[in-house]
């Protein structure tokens, strides 16, 4: 008799700085010491990103980096084996999934009856990215079955200056009073214990494997969800797309660089100030607010269908 064949997860991901992949790791692990199959397929553009980026080409990218339906020529580096779970891994670009994972959902049908769970490693604001993810993969034809979140836990202003000089000068060591920045030893702790419990509970011959890897994700917290920080980036996404409808309404060259200008303007005091604002308006309704928030990340995160 043929013995069963092991558990197979595929894996799809791009990580510029390296933290995704650290995350990416950290998840997998325990499934492999588990006996399942993994399937790596990296996303490669054919035109490399920067890494660390200049000032002009990191708010340069705006337009593209928020239009939904802006994409690049990337390839897919892996077989095309079944699997009973994909894993995909994504950066956040200015609240939005990374231009060359969302050119991934747009090309070649991959997903179509596919199970799949999202995973990212980020600064803190990964909510409006994964429900972009989620409609995405259902659109494909796939399961989205939640999301997993690592996220850099410094105070939030922190993260705003630290994050910035990772990716402009590529230094994330800590420097005067600012910690080191990204996602830290503790919350790649906390992604790998989301692997163990899939690994320890979720197996996929079984006819409720889907409400299995649910339940994983639910009952180890696998996306944490902040609402005043999750209202914030909802918000910011929809502005920032307003944004780029202007910037895009005006020629290339100085006009839109006019624009864009203005948008980094914008944004720094946003950034300092916004995230205060929301959490005093929570305070006045804190249940209804909640409740809001839940419902709207319902289709990206388990852990608020319960």
């Amino acid at each position: 008799m043929t013995a069963a064949r092991p558990p197979r997860l595929r894996v799809y991901w791009y990580s510029q700085t390296g933290q995704l992949t650290d995350a990416v790791d950290a998840f997998v692990a325990p499934l492999v010491e588990a006996g399942w199959e993994i399937r790596w397929s990296q996303v490669r553009p054919r035109t490399a990103f920067p890494f660390p980026w200049s000032l002009r080409r990191f708010v340069g990218l705006v337009p593209d980096a928020v239009h939904p339906e802006s994409t690049v020529e990337v390839e897919v580096v892996g077989d095309d084996e079944p699997v009973d779970l994909v894993l995909f891994a994504f950066q956040v670009w200015y609240l939005a999934p990374s231009i060359p994972m969302r050119s991934v959902l747009a090309g070649p049908q991959r997903f179509a009856g596919q199970r799949v769970i999202g995973l990212t490693a980020c600064r803190n604001m990964w909510y409006s990215a994964a429900l972009a993810v989620s409609r995405r993969v259902t659109a494909r034809g796939a399961r989205y079955l939640g999301t997993v979140a690592a996220i850099d836990d410094a105070p939030p202003l922190a993260t705003f200056f630290t994050t910035m000089r990772w990716l402009l000068t590529g230094r994330r060591d800590p420097f005067w009073f600012f910690p080191r920045a990204g996602v830290g030893p503790a919350q790649l702790a906390r992604v790998r214990a989301v692997g163990e419990k899939l690994a320890a509970t979720a197996r996929p011959g079984d006819a409720d494997f889907d409400d299995r890897v649910v339940q994983a994700l639910a009952a180890t917290d696998a996306a944490a969800v902040d609402p005043a920080l999750a209202t914030a980036d909802l918000l910011a996404s929809r502005v920032f797309r307003a944004w780029v409808a202007v910037a895009r309404a005006v020629r290339p060259g100085l006009p839109r660089n006019l624009v864009l200008a203005a948008f980094a303007a914008w944004l720094v005091p946003t950034a300092a100030l916004g995230l205060p604002a929301v959490a005093v308006a929570r305070k006045a309704a804190r249940r209804r607010f909640d409740a809001a928030v839940h419902r709207a990340l319902a289709p990206a995160v388990a852990e608020v269908r319960r």
